[in-house]
């Protein structure tokens, strides 16, 4: 059943006791834009109690619906005598709230009877009340199967793993004379909770050998690093020249031991 656009049932009375509407549905009861069902008594400030509404669905796959403010409500209230009873089986109802007497107060701001009108709100409401007496409202009974949405379900922990449970006590291999050491160096990019995100402060740092050492495994060896220092070279001027084995010819500014491949530029005859 769909009631759309200020569409309505209703056993209202001007005076004396409010009707009785039972609605028997398959699966669904579909408010939309400002439609009731109400059994409201004495709507014209005379006496008069609520009347009665019972809606029976389908306790498997029966819903009632209602968009949210679209002031679908169902009302069996009462203006001076004791509010009616509203009772509802189904699978579950979406979209609509029951309100009390002081609830329905505190929404209007008001406690005048004439204004204590669920209609008078934009919400979906469900109410069973006397609009003069507190003490005279109705009963509200919704009935749905013991289903608990939380059932079954498991608070994960904020931290996956527990690191403590990952790294060994001390190491047993290897010669106990040499202390072991563990270096926790990050994790390696990854952020510190898997729900967050990866922080920027991480400065990556290449820690490679500054130059390519190549050393038999059994030595031991220390690579330093030094900046270049740039020193002042004195340019000494060629005095001479000498022979090597090859025939070749080599500048050289000092005086080699054997002057026999050696020949001084001034002293150097040209052949006619």
């Amino acid at each position: 059943m769909t009631l759309d656009n200020k569409a309505e049932i209703t056993a209202d009375t001007d005076s004396g006791q409010g009707g009785s509407i039972t609605l028997n549905l398959q699966d669904l009861l579909l408010f939309r834009r400002q439609s009731y069902i109400s059994t409201t008594a004495g709507k014209v400030g005379a006496g008069g109690d609520g009347g009665a509404i019972a809606i029976n669905l389908n306790s498997y796959n029966g819903f009632i619906v209602s968009p949210a403010l679209e002031n679908n409500d169902i009302t069996a209230n009462a203006f001076s005598g004791s509010g009616g009873t509203i009772e509802i089986n189904a699978k579950g109802v979406i979209g609509l709230a029951t309100l009390t007497r002081s609830e329905l107060e505190q929404e209007l701001g008001t406690t005048d009877p004439e204004k204590l009108n669920p209609q008078f709100l934009q919400t979906n409401d469900i109410t069973a009340i006397s609009q003069t007496n507190p003490h005279l409202n109705g009963i509200v009974s919704i009935s749905s199967p013991d289903i608990d949405p939380s059932k079954g379900i498991v608070s994960l922990p904020t931290n996956a793993t527990d690191p403590s449970q990952q790294i060994t006590q001390n190491c047993g291999a290897g010669d106990e004379k040499i202390a072991s050491q563990f270096t926790d160096v990050g994790r390696g990019g990854l952020p510190p909770k898997p729900d967050e995100f990866l922080s920027s402060d991480p400065v990556w740092e290449d820690i490679r050998l500054t130059a390519n050492t190549t050393q038999p495994r059994s030595s031991s060896y220390t690579t330093t690093a030094t900046s270049p220092q740039h020193k002042a070279v004195l340019i000494m001027p060629a005095t001479g020249w000498v022979f090597n084995d090859q025939g070749d010819v080599t500048l050289v500014s000092y005086t080699p031991k054997s002057s026999a491949s050696w020949l001084n530029s001034s002293t150097c005859a040209v052949k006619k």
